[in-house]
């Protein structure tokens, strides 16, 4: 992926019945919110403005739902498509790490819920651990850097096509 929105980002909702009709109001009277596609609980939310930066929209947007949403950027291609992050990693490791491998990875960089491929042994699906405080692109960085082990960290992603004609 190659850049992230300044006005675009995800919000999904572990409860959406939990979230109170005076907090919706009060998040509809400042931003743009829609809800996404493909993705349970999720919703597209669209600042007036552009951030100055992703991850000060981030913060802003945090603030905003008062920690009952994951807020996550969205990520765009060098087509300018749209990738809608979904607060998981998935890590491709050079040969498939032990069960203490993944422990020790979660502990150190706030995972959780390691998931194997059942199709590639070498791949593993993470959880945010608490996105309020780790900002995704920054949080597939360091695991990225972690260690020579693994081949390849993206964050998992919700895309829609278009044909063209």
């Amino acid at each position: 992926m190659d850049t992230l929105s300044t006005s675009e980002f995800v919000a999904i909702f572990p409860n959406a019945k939990s979230v109170g009709a005076k907090l919706l109001e009060r998040v509809r009277s400042a931003v743009q919110i829609s809800p996404l596609p493909g993705a349970p609980n999720g919703f597209l939310v669209t600042l007036p403005k552009p951030a100055s930066s992703a991850k000060s929209g981030w913060k802003l947007l945090n603030q905003l739902f008062e920690g009952k949403s994951a807020i996550y950027p969205v990520f765009r291609d060098q087509d300018n498509v749209s990738h809608y992050a979904l607060g998981k990693v998935q890590v491709r490791f050079q040969t498939p790490p032990t069960v203490q491998e993944l422990i020790e990875l979660c502990k150190e960089r706030g995972l959780k819920s390691a998931e194997r491929n059942q199709f590639a042994p070498t791949q593993v699906s993470f959880e945010l651990r608490d996105p309020q405080s780790q900002f995704l692109p920054d949080l597939v960085k360091e695991v990225q850097t972690r260690s020579k082990d693994q081949v390849q960290v993206w964050p998992e992603t919700l895309t829609a096509f278009q044909r063209s004609v």
